[in-house]
């Protein structure tokens, strides 16, 4: 079963989701495997707006469990890794659909900054 994405950006109706092909499933296993241990704690989102994305694991025993990337930092089931230069989340972003929208597109990696 497919890994469910979402980025976590709206309040008060859904979020975007998709699914990661088996391609992008083995990129992000790579991807999150090379990341050095992080040395903070999440940060926190600033009110409204874009809060991170999160991988859902399907294989999880619990909903909670998964990975959140925000900020520079990854949080894989309460293991905290480093994403030097936000990589990581810029990449998550990428693997997104062609029919998000660009206009969240654009703010989110406006959030995210440039590399």
């Amino acid at each position: 079963m497919p890994h469910e994405t979402v980025l976590d950006v709206f309040s008060g109706r859904p979020n975007p989701h998709w699914q990661l092909s088996p391609e992008q499933e083995r990129e992000l296993r790579q991807r999150v495997d090379s990341l050095p241990p992080g040395t903070s704690q999440l940060p926190q989102p600033a009110g409204l707006g874009y809060r991170g994305v999160v991988v859902h694991d399907p294989a999880a025993p619990t909903a909670e469990e998964g990975l959140r990337v925000f900020g520079g930092i990854a949080c894989r089931n309460g293991e905290l890794l480093h994403d030097p230069d936000r990589a990581l989340e810029r990449w998550l972003l990428s693997t997104a659909p062609p029919d998000l929208p660009g206009s969240v597109r654009d703010a989110v990696a406006r959030a995210i900054g440039s590399p």
